[in-house]
């Protein structure tokens, strides 16, 4: 009952099934993080296709942030990351919100890849250890525009504590020109659960038939400029959650929660880029 009070209390947003564009486009560029069809990462292609992303949104000149729904990923899509085991990626359920935040591109760059997520979001984790598992040097240089990292996360919501190893990463996107109209340089990042997540009792043991689980989560952000001191992000989330007592990611109650939780984290980051970080 705490729980779904808590769910009452949220703003309500929309669940609705995104536009066919938005849509495919959470798609592509999933699939194109790495560059699959373009071995060595076409900054060109993804330069593209954000123009087509900022039309899709309007020019993000809407007052208010856009949420929604996502259709799922298939199979092909998930096999992009390495999952121990892999699981049934329709039950993940997708969602997206786009906003504008008033932020330049290397402060959302730079508080995204910092090691210190819990300074950041004070509250928001019991415990967060972060750590790169490529060369930063080499990414903060722009040698490469990949960078990986690796986290290991413990966390309560709605009442229920868990841990989490969650793998992810960043790309830098650099707009050279080539692309008509580009809207300059732009920001990715990819984070996936390799494996499903384990949770706890009050008295720290693990809860192995509470009716809680955590079994898929997909999240990828795109951010590139409007202007000097603002960028537009458009953030897609699939993601597979039991709280119990029957709810988890397929409720709209749920899934209105984490729309919620995304623009507060929006929210969060604007502050921290207000602040001049």
């Amino acid at each position: 009952m705490l729980a779904l009070a808590a769910l009452s209390l949220l703003g309500c947003h929309s669940t609705k099934l995104a536009p066919a564009d938005l849509d495919g486009l959470a798609h592509w560029y999933w699939s194109e993080y790495d560059g699959v069809d373009s071995p060595d990462g076409d900054d060109a292609a993804v330069i593209s296709a954000t123009l087509n992303l900022d039309a899709a949104l309007g020019g993000q000149a809407a007052d208010a942030p856009l949420t929604g729904t996502l259709t799922d990923l298939s199979d092909d899509e998930q096999a992009l990351v390495a999952l121990d085991p892999a699981r049934d990626v329709s039950l993940s359920a997708g969602m997206f919100i786009a906003n504008t935040l008033p932020c330049t591109l290397d402060q959302i760059e730079r508080i995204s890849i910092a090691l210190d997520q819990d300074a950041q979001y004070p509250g928001t984790y019991d415990t967060y250890d972060r750590s790169y598992t490529s060369d930063s040097d080499a990414y903060l240089a722009r040698e490469t525009p990949y960078l990986t990292w690796e986290s290991h996360i413990d966390a309560t919501v709605l009442g229920a504590s868990y841990h989490e190893d969650v793998d992810g990463g960043a790309r830098y996107v650099t707009d050279d020109g080539s692309v008509e109209g580009g809207l300059g340089d732009m920001f990715i990042t990819r984070v996936w659960l390799p494996t499903p997540a384990t949770f706890f009792n009050a008295d720290g043991s693990v809860d192995e038939d509470g009716g809680k689980s955590f079994d898929q989560d997909y999240q990828l952000e795109i951010y590139y400029p409007l202007s000097s001191t603002e960028i537009a992000h458009y953030y897609a989330l699939w993601r597979q959650m039991d709280y119990g007592a029957g709810l988890n990611t397929d409720a709209s109650s749920v899934q209105n929660t984490m729309l919620d939780a995304l623009l507060k984290w929006d929210d969060a980051n604007a502050k921290l880029c207000e602040d001049g970080f």
